[in-house]
């Protein structure tokens, strides 16, 4: 879509109005499942043999976010240079990835698929400055905050992040519409398409550092190139570690492609919550699709390892898992088997004494 007049104008409309009402209900939805926990359930549904420990402070560990100062050729030589995972045996590229790759239990179709998805829904995130206002600890940790200090670095950091949610708007009256509707609807829209990503607070701090922020759709070979996104605004997140960008997708293909990629992610989410999430069996697959060191996607297959309830809830809670991951893949979503929350709440946030480690967020039910 080309730029016309008053283009502006309806960005900003879009992200004062419309947008803040259309986006409330997922953090309405969180804020209803933490206000009404059922701790009888968290007593005897819990999968028994994942170790689960409290903590009263959030136990993070060291990000894994990736810098560079010599843009693409210096993080191919990092990744070439990698201590943590050489090689990257363990990483599979997405064009390569197949349902053999899965544990045997998980070999089905809908379970391929939703994998093939949130490599679609992942983007690699590049940030080219550090904000002044980054704290020196992370809230209700003694940990310190990632890059505090460091507003005069010209280091370029790289992390990941995953569409979470992707709307269509109607130009004329910035109505909101589903793919479907758009797609089966003989009126001619003016359509654009309003984009939310979703990746770590140590990655992408605040309104300072999201203005020079660019992510980069279907960067999937070393070969290739993806979409650039930027111009976003800024909205926190309701997790210690987690931030979330909204913008604007000129490329009306780009953006109908996906809104449907985000509904049906959406759909696959719930029918194996139905399948895995109210069983009795022990479904500790996890799955990341990432870009370590900034290069291109590559998928990872481990399993739950551990459980944190945090803050004195039965709700929150974060994990250990044994996906395999490097610099560059802080900010990634997580999958977690039978998680009934739709996922996008897990985002990857380092390395702790017990191995790798998401940020909080609701509870694997």
């Amino acid at each position: 879509m080309g730029n016309r007049p008053g283009r502006q104008g309806l960005r900003d409309d879009l992200f004062k109005g419309h947008l803040k009402r259309h986006f409330k209900h997922t953090d309405q939805k969180t804020l209803e499942v933490l206000s009404s926990e059922d701790k009888t359930w968290a007593l005897t549904q819990h999968d028994a043999n994942l170790f689960t420990f409290k903590s009263e402070k959030f136990p993070c560990g060291h990000h894994e976010v990736e810098e560079s100062c010599d843009g693409e050729s210096d993080l191919l030589r990092r990744k070439a240079a990698c201590t943590k995972n050489p090689g990257h045996a363990h990483f599979i590229p997405v064009a390569s990835f197949t349902i053999h790759h899965l544990p045997e239990p998980y070999r089905t179709d809908e379970v391929h698929e939703l994998i093939l998805l949130q490599a679609a829904l992942t983007v690699k995130v590049t940030v080219t400055c550090t904000s002044p206002h980054r704290p020196e600890f992370y809230a209700e940790s003694e940990a310190p905050f990632p890059f505090f200090g460091r507003s005069r670095d010209t280091l370029t950091r790289t992390g990941t992040g995953f569409v979470r949610s992707l709307a269509l708007f109607n130009e004329n009256e910035c109505v909101p519409l589903s793919s479907s509707e758009y797609l089966s609807s003989s009126t001619q829209w003016q359509v654009v398409g309003v984009i939310e990503i979703q990746t770590s607070s140590h990655v992408v701090y605040d309104d300072v550092e999201v203005k020079q922020t660019t992510c980069a759709l279907g960067y999937d070979a070393e070969d290739g190139s993806g979409v650039d996104i930027g111009g976003f605004e800024y909205k926190r997140g309701m997790w210690v570690d987690e931030s979330n960008m909204v913008g604007v997708v000129d490329d009306l293909g780009v953006a109908i492609k996906l809104a449907k990629n985000v509904e049906r992610y959406r759909e696959l989410c719930e029918n194996l919550r139905q399948v895995y999430g109210s069983s009795d069996a022990d479904n500790r697959l996890a799955v990341m699709a990432s870009h370590p060191h900034g290069c291109c996607k590559l998928i990872s297959i481990g399993e739950l390892t551990r459980e944190t309830l945090l803050y004195r809830t039965e709700s929150v809670a974060m994990y250990n898992y044994t996906v395999h991951t490097c610099p560059g893949c802080s900010g990634a979503y997580v999958y977690i088997m039978g998680n009934s929350h739709s996922g996008l709440n897990q985002r990857h946030m380092g390395v702790n004494a017990h191995g790798n480690h998401s940020g909080e967020g609701l509870r694997k039910r």
